[in-house]
C-alpha cells in the first residue's frame, strides 16, 4: 500500500517491504501521523501498524526519555544535597566532622 503524512508533506510513499514502511514512518512519523491512501488496504493490518507505531513512539519512547530526564535531575539534586551536607558538617581543611569539633573545642564548629 501507499500512505502520506497529511497536507504538510507533498510526497506519497510506497511501501514495498515492512522495513521501507518502518523506515519512512520513523523518519516522518514524529511530524505527523500517516494517512493511508489505498482505501481497499485500510483494515486491521494498517490500523494495527498505526497503533503500534503510536504506542511505541508516543507512549514508550517519550516515557523513557521523560524518565531519563527526571532521573537525571533527581541524581543532580541528591548530589547537590550531599555536597551541601558535607560543607555544613565537615571541616574543609582537615576533614574533621562537626560533632568532633563541638566535643573538643570551646568555640565549636562554625
Amino acid at each position: 500500500g501507499s500512505y502520506s503524512f497529511g497536507p504538510d508533506f507533498e510526497a506519497t510513499f510506497d511501501c514495498g517491504t515492512m522495513y521501507q514502511c518502518l523506515q519512512t514512518h520513523m523518519d516522518l512519523g514524529f511530524h505527523s501521523t500517516p494517512l493511508w491512501d489505498n482505501e481497499n488496504d485500510i483494515g486491521l493490518l494498517s490500523s494495527a501498524y498505526d497503533f503500534t507505531f503510536f504506542f511505541l513512539v508516543n507512549v514508550v519512547l517519550v516515557g523513557v526519555i521523560t524518565g531519563i530526564i527526571i532521573d537525571t535531575f533527581g541524581e543532580m539534586r541528591s548530589q547537590r544535597d550531599r555536597i551541601q551536607e558535607e560543607m555544613q558538617n565537615r571541616c574543609f581543611v582537615c576533614g574533621i566532622d562537626r560533632e568532633t569539633f563541638n566535643l573538643h573545642t570551646a568555640r565549636g564548629f562554625k
